[in-house]
């Protein structure tokens, strides 16, 4: 999942997350830098891995779910494509279930379809897509207050680390840590974290690729046979 689901005002306490604030560089810095960087990208393709853990007594999960994804700029917004295959246990006392299951998302500019499936049962809608904003940092700041925690590494990337604390939590839940590839603007790590501090979920992403054209007919969605599509 792109998810634009991202954004940050630099304060040396942000330390505490091993990041190296940048003198003088501000969140609004940042946040102009990000976006200047979005304009010259027309396509995007990569691979993302997001494991989620959770242990709360007699309860546990952890769900990973890996996929691709592929953007293409048209006009000022991109379509997208999202593949992802996901693997969950849950342990409930002595009893351990394991559920798998497939998600395709496509975004063709004018609707969002999604189709599922778990364990052979297929299930697709789509809802009419609404137009993005080509800030990057825009969902962020619009779900909760954001800052600069720093500069960091992350694998090969050199990156700017944005937390973000939301307005409206859910039970359990803390801060975001997104971290940004300052030569391409994208995201190329998350972190949520517990009301404790603890990691939850974390989504990496691998085998980014910058401005290779992805074919048209990748954004076109094809129900299975025997499949409707449902309207949201």
């Amino acid at each position: 999942m792109r998810m634009r689901m991202f954004r940050t005002c630099l304060i040396v306490s942000a330390l505490v997350i091993g990041g190296t604030v940048v003198k003088g560089e501000t969140i609004d810095d940042v946040e102009k830098k990000i976006a200047e960087l979005t304009k010259k990208v027309d396509s995007v393709t990569g691979k993302s891995t997001t494991v989620t853990k959770m242990d709360n007594g007699g309860f546990s999960m952890t769900s990973t779910m890996t996929g691709t994804m592929e953007m293409q700029r048209k006009g000022d917004e991109f379509l997208m494509r999202t593949e992802i295959t996901g693997v969950t246990e849950t342990t409930v006392g002595e009893n351990t279930t394991k559920q798998e299951g497939t998600t395709l998302v496509i975004n063709d500019g004018t609707y969002t379809y999604t189709l599922t499936d778990n364990g052979g049962v297929k299930n697709a809608f789509r809802v009419k897509s609404q137009k993005q904003s080509t800030d990057p940092l825009q969902a962020m700041k619009e779900m909760g207050t954001i800052k600069l925690v720093g500069e960091e590494k992350v694998d090969s990337f050199k990156v700017w680390a944005i937390e973000m604390d939301a307005k409206q939590k859910m039970p359990g839940q803390g801060r975001t840590i997104m971290y940004f590839d300052q030569k391409t603007g994208q995201m190329v790590k998350m972190i949520s974290y517990s009301d404790k501090g603890e990691p939850m979920t974390t989504m990496t992403v691998s085998e980014l690729k910058i401005n290779q054209p992805v074919k048209a007919d990748r954004f076109i969605f094809k129900a299975p046979a025997g499949v409707e599509v449902m309207e949201m």
